[in-house]
């Protein structure tokens, strides 16, 4: 498989390019000044400049090479709620068949690991998982139907059938997503723009215009960024489980320090064991989970800007 170049922008392609002709505008006001500094600072060079933004625009973007696999994605969206109801429907008659204290082990054995990852769109845990739990309806049936009174004997038929349903997507789906070579020419073209063009063009203004600050700032990649993309709003959605049973942890104390300012903020989960945190500012957070009668769990998260990020918690007894 081809192996996708890092990209070395840290916007969108669609800002990446909005900023681009930004400092090409900027460059055409200012290419008299930059050519009497650099030769090579030209009419000519601008016009360049301009095709190969346009030509790189012109590469297929993600949406155009991911359409075949965004496609089969949303086919496979109702197939996999579908099965995590199987799955559910199978904890509880796990829950019915065996005593409390067996059941942390036996809801591993048929895929409890695998659930929030499969939850959250984690797609080869989604088949672990699954095959984990037609592999636990295989080995323990008899235990599971308790004699009629608890799992229906054709129960694994039916989770098999939806999850044979699901696969076929889902092996469908997997080689779709896969890097391609359109992939890699888009990234390559924008890189060298950034890099080749871009970079150097504010280098070599921030010298000729070392005397004028204001004009410099026209040449800023950070400045001209910033104007084409205003910092957006971050959330974290923070999930506080019981770890033995998956359910929630109602009453968790939940505390998130700002690791640079050494702030602290505290909130208690209500009964969805559920905690949003809207409109928080991108830095490091410390963060720590505690509950009566169990283990205190803590850790790191770092917070992107305009990025929705998740956590989730499993506190043991």
């Amino acid at each position: 498989m081809t192996k996708i170049p890092e990209k070395l922008y840290d916007i969108s392609q669609a800002d990446l390019y909005a900023t681009l002709h930004l400092l090409l505008t900027n460059y055409r006001a200012k290419q008299s000044q930059l050519a009497a500094f650099m030769g090579k600072y030209t009419i000519a060079w601008g016009n360049d400049f301009e095709a190969e933004i346009e030509a790189a625009e012109a590469l297929p973007d993600r949406q155009q090479r991911g359409e075949m696999s965004e496609t089969l994605r949303l086919e496979m969206l109702p197939l996999h709620e579908t099965c995590l109801n199987r799955w559910q429907d199978l904890k509880r008659y796990i829950s019915s068949a065996y005593p409390e204290y067996e059941l942390k082990p036996k809801f591993e054995a048929a895929g409890s690991k695998y659930y929030s990852l499969a939850v959250n769109f984690n797609w080869e845990d989604a088949k672990t998982m699954h095959l984990d739990a037609i592999k636990f309806m295989t080995n323990h049936s008899a235990a599971l139907e308790m004699g009629g009174e608890n799992m229906p004997a054709g129960f694994p038929a039916l989770y098999n059938a939806d999850y044979q349903a699901w696969l076929q997507k889902y092996n469908l789906f997997m080689p779709a997503r896969q890097t391609t070579q359109a992939t890699v020419q888009k990234i390559n073209a924008n890189n060298d723009l950034f890099r080749k063009r871009a970079m150097k063009l504010c280098a070599d203004a921030q010298a000729c215009f070392r005397k004028n600050p204001a004009i410099a700032q026209l040449f800023v990649w950070a400045i001209l960024k910033r104007l084409v993309t205003p910092p957006k709003d971050s959330t974290l959605i923070v999930k506080i489980l019981l770890a033995e049973s998956d359910t929630p942890a109602s009453g968790a104390l939940f505390v998130w320090t700002n690791k640079k300012t050494s702030k602290s903020r505290k909130i208690t989960a209500d009964k969805t064991g559920v905690i949003v945190l809207k409109k928080i500012p991108h830095t490091l957070y410390l963060w720590q989970v505690s509950l009566e009668g169990r283990a205190t769990v803590s850790g790191k998260k770092r917070i992107k800007t305009g990025v929705h990020s998740r956590l989730t918690v499993r506190l043991k007894s």
